[in-house]
């Protein structure tokens, strides 16, 4: 295989070429921070279980008001350092859907166990692979959106 660089194919989409000096460690840092953001998204929407409004109220809790997508996230840059990229991991579809597959495996895994005599592992296995499925879909439709 070839030393790609999107920057040098001639028809390159891409405005300016995003270079960067981290490692592996600042990308796990990265992963980690945006993972903290899908529990975050979990516990607000557990918190406003009763809301009926509650996916417009945790959007709002979580920042996502019209134009905030345009703010630049510069709270954790040093000066003269670059800002962490906008990765799928940060768009908002990608963290309510993953905070939602979670809420639901969980709590059809605690259905599960309360009735663990009524339900086959059949049932219990094919559910958890439709929430899977679901899961991969809904990156696969997010991965698809323009997210620049």
């Amino acid at each position: 295989m070839g030393n790609y660089e999107h920057d040098s194919h001639s028809e390159s989409n891409w405005e300016d070429g995003w270079e960067t000096n981290w490692n592996e460690f600042n990308w796990e840092h990265y992963l980690r921070r945006e993972e903290s953001e899908v529990s975050k998204y979990r516990k607000l929407y557990a918190k406003l279980i009763r809301s009926s409004n509650r996916l417009d109220e945790v959007a709002l809790f979580m920042g996502w008001q019209h134009g905030a997508e345009d703010s630049v996230d510069t709270a954790e840059t040093e000066p003269g350092e670059m800002p962490p990229p906008y990765t799928l991991h940060k768009h908002p579809l990608f963290v309510s859907s993953k905070a939602l597959h979670g809420w639901l495996l969980d709590k059809w895994a605690q259905n599960v166990e309360l009735r663990s005599d009524r339900i086959t592992s059949k049932q219990a296995l094919s559910l958890h692979s439709a929430f899977n499925e679901s899961d991969y879909y809904g990156l696969l439709a997010v991965t698809a959106l323009d997210v620049n």
